[in-house]
């Protein structure tokens, strides 16, 4: 069997050029994929003053509170709110 040069390169640059332009379309692929992503309103929270439920939950565990309070400051949240 013989291999020619000019196959060989052919080859070579077929598989350049796949890897090139696939590259190519991925990385366009992912700005157009951010374009169109919708925006993450959770990721921080809006104001001043805000702070995110699991900090809270945290300064909740600094006081430790008996749990027979805590369960008694959440149902008279529940019973007043109805939720």
């Amino acid at each position: 069997m013989i291999i020619s040069l000019r196959q060989v390169s052919r080859l070579a640059r077929l598989a350049v050029y796949v890897a090139l332009f696939s590259f190519i379309g991925f990385k366009c692929l992912t700005i157009v994929q951010e374009m169109f992503a919708p925006e993450d309103k959770y990721h921080a929270p809006a104001g001043r003053d805000a702070v995110k439920v699991d900090a809270a939950a945290q300064q909740v565990k600094a006081e430790e509170k008996p749990f027979w309070e805590e369960a008694r400051e959440r149902l008279g949240v529940f019973y007043e709110l109805g939720e």
